[in-house]
């Protein structure tokens, strides 16, 4: 495997694990936030609306290149998932969740034509795949994982 795809590979495990650990994690969220599971709901509920928002992302950087896109995305994530893991109530957590919400649509539409474009002839599927291999490795693995680590380490 290119180096390249294994690198979109782990960008969208990256997103598929910081989407999705959340719901493992809600009960400790909710306690730590000191609101209600349903309330905790929406630290969910911000990151899907960032998603949808931030597809839009694509047509203002049309214009730049797709590698540039996704370090863009890409920075755009950490920050806020640094801003996220620092938020001290839970209405900047749901701040931070919708800010890291954002480039996640984008990334992935992104990293499949990035995919495609380094792939052998004939193998464009199958890098396209593998590129995408990183969000199921991701609900597979790094969720489980995310939420034992948060249970035993607060």
């Amino acid at each position: 495997m290119k180096k390249s795809l294994l690198a979109l590979a782990c960008g969208a495990f990256a997103y598929g694990a910081a989407e999705f650990v959340m719901m493992g994690v809600l009960t400790q969220a909710a306690h730590d936030m000191d609101v209600s599971i349903p309330t905790a709901g929406n630290f969910i509920s911000a990151y899907a609306i960032g998603v949808c928002v931030g597809a839009l992302m694509l047509i203002v950087g049309r214009k730049t290149g797709p590698k540039q896109l996704i370090l863009i995305f890409m920075a755009i994530a950490c920050a806020g998932d640094m801003f996220s893991s620092f938020a001290p109530n839970a209405t900047l957590l749901v701040i931070g969740r919708f800010i890291s919400g954002l480039p996640h649509g984008a990334f992935f539409g992104t990293s499949a034509l990035v995919a495609k474009k380094l792939a052998d002839p004939g193998k464009e599927a199958k890098a396209v795949s593998l590129t995408i291999t990183g969000q199921t490795v991701a609900n597979m693995l790094g969720v489980p994982a995310g939420t034992l680590i948060a249970e035993h380490l607060s």
